[in-house]
């Protein structure tokens, strides 16, 4: 079903279903952040291999508490001045994120998308009530891609798995690194 009506879209991320969704970047499908059976079904349904984890978005900077901890002030300025937006940032995850969003890591790929769609579907989730923040899974609307070579190298063993995942714009354990966005990352510094 396609629809314009986001109301009916929040009522399907409710009862832990995934609808498809924009971000200023892409369309891809989106689900309860805090639900392991919404997440199955994302993997399910982009026959995505489990080592390649989810960037869980959120309304904003203010929000990355509720899924984050030990937060750098260097992740804050840098949400506070590109989001929203295409910046994705990696920080280590709250207990409240299942492992399966983050194939196992201790770490979670954090976002705020700049569409009024997802900011307006962020903000009428029910599950912020549960949470200090909404949040939505979102990885790309095309079936997952990866590359079988590196599967021994970086694929921690599961088979199909390459260890490939988005180029985050900010780790806490790295030096600031930029992919190809919308974001004028000149502005930034180590």
């Amino acid at each position: 079903m396609i629809t314009r009506d986001i109301q009916l879209a929040v009522d399907c991320l409710d009862k832990n279903d995934v609808v498809g969704m924009p971000t200023e970047t892409v369309y891809g499908l989106a689900g309860n952040a805090f639900s392991e059976q919404a997440v199955r079904r994302i993997f399910e349904v982009k026959k995505r291999p489990s080592c390649n984890p989810l960037i869980v978005h959120i309304n904003g900077t203010a929000d990355l508490s509720a899924v984050a901890a030990d937060i750098p002030e260097a992740a804050v300025i840098l949400t506070r001045h590109f989001w929203p937006g295409p910046l994705t940032v990696v920080l280590k995850k709250k207990s409240c994120i299942p492992d399966l969003v983050t194939a196992g890591k201790a770490t979670v790929a954090v976002r705020a998308p700049d569409h009024p769609v997802a900011q307006e579907l962020l903000r009428r989730t029910s599950w912020q009530t549960r949470y200090t923040a909404p949040g939505l899974y979102h990885p790309r609307g095309n079936r997952s891609r990866y590359r079988k070579r590196d599967n021994q190298k970086q694929g921690n063993g599961n088979p199909g798995c390459s260890g490939y995942a988005e180029s985050p714009l900010f780790s806490k354990n790295t030096a600031c690194y930029f992919r190809q966005s919308g974001n004028n990352t000149g502005d930034v510094r180590r």
